[in-house]
């Protein structure tokens, strides 16, 4: 399941509680679908995902204001269509130094995804709502109205 950091453990009725945080980010690319199938494969039914509106008003999971970090784009993910950013690639993430730092003091390598995941897109919200067994719990970002 890799990396404990990657999830939120809780109880509930006494058993655990496992929440992926932005889908199994550490081994897949965060808040695409293959995240989220990594998540529920893994027994986490909970999906901690992101989800931002694309500038013709249509919610896309992805955590940042920006595509640079997590995808292939430049520039604001709100002055984008949703037709633009899900042709986006989401499976070369390049995360930000501090984040890279705290991985490395936690003795976890920064996630480098091969061939597999190199071709995730960015999702738009109703396509994550069909991965089978997810139960997303979203976290809905700062968006600008269309």
């Amino acid at each position: 399941m890799g990396d404990a950091a990657n999830y939120d453990v809780g109880l509930q009725g006494g058993r655990p509680t496992i929440i992926a945080h932005r889908g199994g980010s550490l081994e897949a690319p965060e808040n695409t679908l293959a995240a989220a199938r990594h998540g529920v494969a893994c027994g986490a039914r909970w999906q901690e995902c992101d989800v931002t509106l694309s500038a013709d008003g249509v919610p896309v999971v992805i955590h940042d204001d920006t595509l640079e970090r997590t995808t292939d784009g430049h520039g604001e993910v709100s002055s984008l269509t949703a037709a633009c950013l899900t042709e986006l690639r989401a499976g070369r993430p390049r995360p930000d130094p501090e984040t890279a730092a705290e991985l490395g003091r936690r003795g976890v390598h920064v996630p480098q995804f091969g061939p597999p995941m190199a071709d995730e897109h960015l999702p738009t919200l109703d396509a994550l709502l069909q991965v089978e067994g997810i139960c997303p719990m979203l976290e809905l970002k700062k968006c600008a109205r269309p």
